[in-house]
């Protein structure tokens, strides 16, 4: 059985092949990552995926500052000393071993949490929302020009028919970008049960489309401006991320109003480049989950009433 890179952050995993075997994909997966040298590590000091987890999000405000302390010095002496270069090394290596420590983690959490769903545990077909659902919370790669990629969404119309999504690799540094189709890569997306993308999609878009949903759901995540998600990492400084509005929004749309940006500092000064635009519903209704611990909607939705039986529910 294969697997793609990451987890989609949590109780989610995405795997090759089509596949019911839900405590397979558990086991191959966190097995996998407890064969690296930091999955080893942590696996004798009995911690748990949240202890980890906090462990690793100190560390990196930590390496943050005393990187920006770095880019301090380097602004006022107008070079960047011998012992900073070597020491901004080290910094990249201690970066790259707590990635493993958040991917260890995260499988640790997605045994805990789907060995705790039993029977509700899924294994769903891979489609755009699953996936658009996780962005910022996968993996990254290297580019070419040394920065770290990650995945973005287009929303696209060809040929005058229904807009689709679509998925890339992107550098902000270069601006560099490469097509990335997760959902041919993956048959199967294994997760926990969600009141939202278990229903039907058309179902799904047309409760989280209607004006008075779009509404509360601008003002839930409007009231949330500057916080920090602790799950949407930077993929540099791998510090959590904040909620600004975006530089792009134009009409004060759900979709075009806020991303999430790191206020961390690169080694020449500079803010750093990284950010995630929130312009899917499902990335909204995931972020409004992690940050309130309910998505957009709230309660499973009810049934419409039938012409036939006096409105009532059917």
């Amino acid at each position: 059985m294969g697997f793609l890179d990451a987890l989609l952050g949590g109780a989610k995993a995405l795997v090759r092949m089509v596949t019911t075997a839900i405590s397979e994909v558990v086991i191959q997966t966190v097995k996998g990552l407890e064969g690296t040298q930091t999955g080893k590590a942590l696996a004798t000091v009995f911690e748990s995926w949240a202890q980890s987890k906090a462990s690793a999000h100190k560390q990196a405000a930590d390496l943050a500052a005393e990187e920006a302390e770095i880019a301090q010095r380097m602004a006022r002496d107008g070079k960047l000393r011998p012992a900073d270069w070597e020491r901004k090394q080290e910094i990249d290596k201690e970066r790259d071993t707590l990635r493993e420590a958040h991917a260890y983690a995260d499988a640790a959490r997605m045994r805990e949490d789907i060995t705790a769903a039993g029977d509700e545990a899924k294994v769903v077909a891979a489609n755009a929302d699953e996936i658009t659902s996780a962005i910022g919370l996968l993996a990254h790669k290297v580019c070419g020009c040394g920065g770290r990629m990650a995945v973005v969404t287009q929303h696209r119309s060809v040929s005058g028919g229904p807009p689709h999504t679509e998925f890339e690799w992107a550098c902000p540094v270069c601006r560099k970008r490469e097509k990335f189709d997760p959902i041919k890569a993956a048959a199967s997306v294994v997760r926990t049960p969600d009141l939202e993308l278990d229903l039907p999609v058309n179902e799904r878009h047309r409760l989280w489309n209607e004006p008075e949903t779009l509404a509360e759901t601008n003002a839930r995540l409007s009231s949330h401006l500057g916080e920090s998600d602790s799950e949407v990492l930077c993929p540099d400084h791998l510090t959590p991320m904040k909620l600004f509005p975006s530089l792009t929004a134009s009409k004060g749309r759900v979709l075009d109003s806020y991303a999430y940006a790191c206020t961390g500092m690169t080694i020449d000064g500079r803010r750093c480049l990284h950010r995630v635009p929130l312009d899917r519903m499902a990335q909204a209704s995931a972020a409004l989950r992690r940050l309130e611990g309910v998505g957009i909607l709230k309660a499973p939705p009810k049934k419409r009433g039938s012409i036939y039986t006096g409105g009532a529910s059917v």
